[in-house]
């Protein structure tokens, strides 16, 4: 068998957000990833978390480590194939495939179905990604905690920017006073990362664990960093600038 389908058939079969991320932790564990994370998620807070994303498993990393039942994420439409608490969480976004995005489907299609983003137009997907951005938006406006990675793949670069402009747009729209920001800096984690999803033999052929550090800084109020006046790339442009000089 290509892929890891007991894995698979229990990420699919978890009933509640805790459920899924005790699963991610001690799969994790069990395939020899060591995860050390300094600083914590705040609680019972709206919150913007604005990481990197060097890896294919960092949403779910994230989240794992979160400890909250309110935590929603901006990623790939394909992570939906992981189960209805994935799809829950999940705010999707849709990208012309690449050929990482191709392997993927490859291996989960020996499991599942997998929809392919070829069904939809250039504007179908950036239409549907608009309507992630803004309800992203809404779920943090609702007190819930939303995770962005501006460098992934969804959208298109700023000019002169190693950031897209969604997490800028996102910001625009909301408006819960309360809302805080934490920026986070992975390190370890890599776009193979996928290869954990693959059956035992292969995993051991094609995936070899490295450690994982994950860096959770203090949040910060979003009304004190940011000028809601200015346009959704401004804004974005401001955020980066932050984060560079937080991590330098």
């Amino acid at each position: 068998m290509i892929i890891n389908t007991d894995l698979l058939k229990s990420l699919r079969a978890v009933t509640s957000v805790k459920e899924f991320n005790n699963l991610i932790k001690t799969f994790f564990s069990k395939v020899g990833i060591p995860i050390v994370v300094s600083g914590s998620i705040p609680k019972a807070t709206p919150l913007l978390v604005i990481s990197n994303h060097p890896g294919a498993i960092d949403s779910f990393l994230l989240s794992s480590y979160a400890n909250r039942e309110d935590t929603y994420f901006v990623g790939i439409a394909k992570f939906s194939v992981f189960g209805p608490v994935v799809k829950k969480m999940l705010l999707p976004i849709y990208i012309k495939e690449k050929i990482d995005e191709k392997i993927l489907n490859f291996i989960l299609g020996f499991f599942t179905k997998v929809e392919s983003n070829s069904q939809y137009s250039q504007e179908q997907m950036k239409q549907k990604n608009r309507e992630s951005i803004s309800r992203a938006a809404e779920m943090v406006n609702q007190d819930n905690m939303v995770s962005i990675f501006p460098g992934g793949d969804g959208g298109k670069l700023i000019s002169g920017s190693e950031w897209k402009a969604g997490v800028g747009f996102m910001v625009k729209e909301i408006s819960n006073p309360k809302t805080q920001v934490v920026f986070v800096k992975i390190h370890g984690t890599k776009p193979t990362d996928y290869m954990i999803f693959a059956s035992e033999t292969l995993r051991k052929l094609f995936y070899k664990p490295q450690p994982v550090q994950v860096v959770i800084k203090e949040p910060v109020l979003l009304s004190k960093i940011i000028n809601p006046a200015e346009n959704g790339q401004s804004i974005t442009r401001s955020l980066e600038d932050r984060y560079n000089q937080i991590f330098g």
